[in-house]
This record gives C-alpha cells, structure tokens and sequence, in this order.
C-alpha cells in the first residue's frame, strides 16, 4: 500500500547530530558502565599509590585518584566526539548541504556531490530518535542516511515522513508515537 506524500528536505550535518554523549542509546550507556568500572577499579587500588608513609600520602593519593577518574570520564565520553569531529573535517562532503525527497518508492539525494535513489528494501533498520530519523543500511549503522530534525520543517513533515515508512517499509522500524 502505497502513500502519496512527499517530503523534501535539505540538511546540512554538524557533527552534534551525529554523536550526543547524553542521548540514550547502548552506546553511551556500555561507555558509563566501562568508566563505572575503571573508577571503581582505580578507587580499589588507591592505598597502593600512597604507601610512601608520609603525612601527604593520603592527599597525594586523593588528588590522584581525582585526577585519574576524571581522565578515565573524559576519554571515555570525549574520544567519540572527537571521533567524530575528525570524521567531519577530514570529509568536507559531510558538511555539504543535500536534499532529501522522500516518497512511496524511497528517498532520492541530490547534492552537489552526489545524486542517487534508495528505495525502502535497501535499508536493514529505520529508526527514529527525539533528534533524527536514522535510516541503516547495515546492522552497525555505519552505513545509510540521517536526517536531523531540525532541518525538517514541522511536525506535519515528521508526521509525513512516518506515515511513508509505516505504508512502505517491510523491515525493523522503530518509530516514535508522538
């Protein structure tokens, strides 16, 4: 079953749409849980660090116990931001603005750069998060096509764009009811 709307939309990424470290996701919940761990692992060991017998040794193991947890949260949550800023500069396409037309038969690209169609089999899993839809081509997401919310141009486009998935696409979508 076939639905007539169409939606265009052009977007422009930043790299804030891509990676959020507080957006909820098992991403950055494995990320808490692995600085979790590494804090509690430093806190244990904490009494072999000041074992010189000095009357600073426990301010000097405090301030390095500090010191090493923050260290341990900033990688942690800062490496995948960073990540992505790299990607971002290091590929100035991604910073181009596109057009996306969505339709019954898929989503058609223009851009400077590119210019191509994907019908709706071509994606393993559509999901749609409070910021984005996210259309994967693969299982890890590395793949596909994001479309950030605040390019699209009102609720009746959000709205739109999942009544086209709903009458169009077999797969995993994951779509939000509000």
């Amino acid at each position: 079953m076939a639905t007539s709307d169409e939606v265009t939309v052009q977007i422009e990424l930043r790299p804030e749409d891509i990676y959020d470290p507080f957006r909820y996701s098992w991403g950055n919940v494995s990320r808490l849980v692995l600085a979790l761990l590494l804090g509690y692992i430093v806190y244990t060991t904490r009494d072999t660090w000041a074992s010189d017998g000095s009357k600073l040794a426990p301010a000097a193991g405090i301030l390095t116990l500090l010191v090493s947890l923050g260290l341990v949260l900033l990688t942690v949550f800062l490496y995948p931001y960073l990540r992505v800023r790299s990607l971002f500069h290091d590929t100035p396409t991604f910073r181009k603005p596109r057009n996306l037309s969505f339709n019954a038969e898929g989503i058609r690209l223009n851009s400077e750069d590119a210019q191509g169609n994907y019908n709706w089999s071509v994606f393993r899993n559509i999901l749609e998060t409070r910021k984005a839809f996210v259309f994967a081509q693969t299982t890890r997401s590395t793949s596909g096509v994001f479309v950030p919310k605040r390019c699209l141009s009102g609720p009746e486009d959000i709205a739109a764009i999942r009544r086209l998935v709903r009458a169009n696409y077999s797969g995993k979508a994951r779509l939000r009811s509000d």
